[in-house]
């Protein structure tokens, strides 16, 4: 009988319990075995270490570190040997993206039917990518936007850290937020201006909005400092500019 190794970091205890009793009454050729299970991302990293599972079954959301940073190190040492499922409730098309981005093969959210995990585990398993129809949606939603914008070279990652810039975040809160670094934003925001023939943040969300990219309407505030600069620079000869475009950056 073939076996599959796992090791299952999960720090919900109902939903890790439902999964044990879901592998315990397994059928076919093909065994799942849990050889390690735990709650905390660094103790998870250490069961890969000592038992070099087959897959990892991995939450996004642990006491210590985030699943995030678990796929990432796992697959920076490990790469395709072993298979990473995520299994998480948040299917916010961040965190799905930040998944996917770092390495996850598979993503089986805790809304769909337990029955189903002997499946996505196995076809992890094998070296291919299990989704639920959950993210299928989030990631056709999110294909259709980036679509939008094509036609100006926007990449789907770009879309989201301008939609964020919008919103009036800095750098190290888009990081946060994407579970990337900071310097992996400020390149993204040198591509955004480039790509938009932007001077700054507030002119690439202005000319953003122009080509229909972002919706002015959910955009945020932006500082008072960053508002007045970008109107002294831009339109200092006429006072009906200036309000125009103090209105726009207000959402007014």
């Amino acid at each position: 009988m073939n076996i599959i190794r796992t090791v299952l970091i999960e720090d919900d205890e109902f939903t890790k319990y439902g999964i044990k009793c879901n592998l315990e009454n397994q059928n076919g050729d093909t065994l799942i075995k849990v050889v390690g299970d735990t709650k905390f991302g660094i103790q998870g990293l250490r069961m890969v270490e000592e038992n070099l599972p087959r897959v990892v079954i991995c939450d996004i959301g642990l006491p210590d570190i985030d699943g995030i940073q678990v796929i990432e190190k796992i697959k920076s040492r490990f790469n395709d040997e072993i298979g990473i499922l995520v299994v998480s409730g948040n299917i916010n098309r961040e965190v799905v993206g930040a998944a996917i981005n770092n390495g996850a093969d598979s993503f089986f959210t805790k809304y769909t039917d337990i029955t189903k995990l002997t499946e996505a585990i196995r076809v992890t398993a094998r070296g291919e990518s299990w989704l639920d129809s959950n993210i299928s949606k989030v990631l056709i939603n999110d294909y259709r936007k980036s679509s939008r914008s094509s036609q100006h070279d926007i990449t789907a990652r770009e879309l989201t850290v301008l939609k964020l810039i919008a919103q009036g975040l800095q750098n190290d809160e888009i990081a946060n937020k994407l579970y990337i670094t900071e310097g992996t934003v400020r390149c993204h925001t040198h591509n955004i201006f480039t790509k938009l023939s932007a001077k700054n943040r507030i002119q690439a969300v202005n000319i953003a909005e122009e080509l229909g990219l972002i919706d002015r309407r959910k955009a945020s505030v932006f500082t008072e400092g960053e508002v007045s600069k970008y109107i002294n620079e831009n339109y200092s000869d006429s006072f009906a500019d200036k309000v125009k475009m103090r209105n726009f950056v207000k959402g007014g």
